[in-house]
This record gives C-alpha cells, structure tokens and sequence, in this order.
C-alpha cells in the first residue's frame, strides 16, 4: 500500500520510470483479463493500451485509500473491455480450434502437460467460452489473477457478497457442464 502512494506520485509528477514499471508489472495480467471478456487478442491489446494511457492521463483523481494501485488498474482495464463490448455488440466468439489455442495460450502457465490432460483443457476452454463477460472476468480475476474478493468487488463495482454469489453461481453452472460433459 505505501508502495502503491509513493508510485501514484511519482506517476504524477510524470516519472517515466514509474510508468514503465506499472506497464512492466501489469502489462501481461491486464492484457489477459481483457481478452478473457473480449475473446480477442488483437483488440485485448489495443484496449490495454487504452487502459494504460487512461491510467497516467487520469492518475491525478486516483485515491488509492481503501483500494491498491492494482485494483485501481484492473478497474478501468474491465470498465474498458465492457464499453468496447457494448460500443461492438460481440457476440460470444464460437468455439474453434483457432479459438482454443488462443485462450490456451493465455491461461496456461507456461508448464508442460500431460497428453492426457489436451482433452480436459479443451473442456475447460469450452465451459469458458461459454460464459458471459463478466462471469469471465471473475474467474480470471479470482483463480488466474489471485485476486482478494474484495478487490474483485471494488473493480465491478458491486459488494464483495455478491462476488461471493456469483463465484458460487459460476462454480455450479460449471459443476453442471462438467457432468453433462462426463454423462
């Protein structure tokens, strides 16, 4: 947190270095939460540069009381990707291979799997695609991002108990796919 005020200032007396370091260590994470809502990587970049430029222009409003400078990040990278959404009316991207490699390769972790496991994880990338935006944005915030609920809540904008019903709401209707998938 004192490190999140003394970054915020530097950021506004516009310290190059600082800008560098906030892309640096959000860049990648904040590129992978747009896409998880965009199902784009191509327009997953252009709004993380809109997220990034919207960040320094605007860093002189930022109270960071209560919140961390990564929430605040996460925040206007959400509220970006659901304007364009709205702006573009997508529709959820239909599933393809070309769609599976490419979320694959965002959420995976980089380690080496089993050829068993090709299999669950196109499962899993189709129960993903099949999710709404901002049900998307929850698990990549909860489970890839590691995210506090509290801060989940603060980026949505609703209360942390209601973060708590939808993970809850997402988690079943996963539940369900994976047994009917099984079935």
């Amino acid at each position: 947190m004192q490190n999140d005020i003394v970054t915020i200032d530097a950021l506004k007396k516009g310290a190059s270095y600082a800008q560098e370091e906030l892309v640096r260590c959000y860049m990648e994470r904040v590129r992978n939460l747009i896409f998880a809502i965009v199902q784009n990587m191509q327009d997953a970049e252009e709004l993380t540069q809109d997220t990034f430029l919207a960040v320094f222009k605007n860093v002189c409003r930022y109270d960071v009381t209560g919140t961390t400078l990564a929430s605040l990040v996460y925040r206007i990278a959400y509220n970006k990707a659901l304007s364009f959404l709205k702006r573009h009316r997508l529709q959820l991207v239909p599933l393809n291979e070309d769609t599976i490699e490419s979320a694959w390769s965002v959420y995976s972790t980089g380690e080496d799997y089993a050829e068993d496991d090709e299999g669950k994880i196109q499962e899993l990338e189709k129960m993903m695609d099949a999710l709404s935006p901002q049900e998307k944005a929850i698990i990549t915030l909860y489970y890839y991002e590691e995210r506090k609920v509290d801060d989940i809540a603060y980026i949505m904008e609703v209360t942390p108990k209601a973060i708590y019903k939808r993970l809850e709401k997402i988690r079943n209707k996963l539940r369900v796919r994976l047994k009917e998938s099984h079935v």
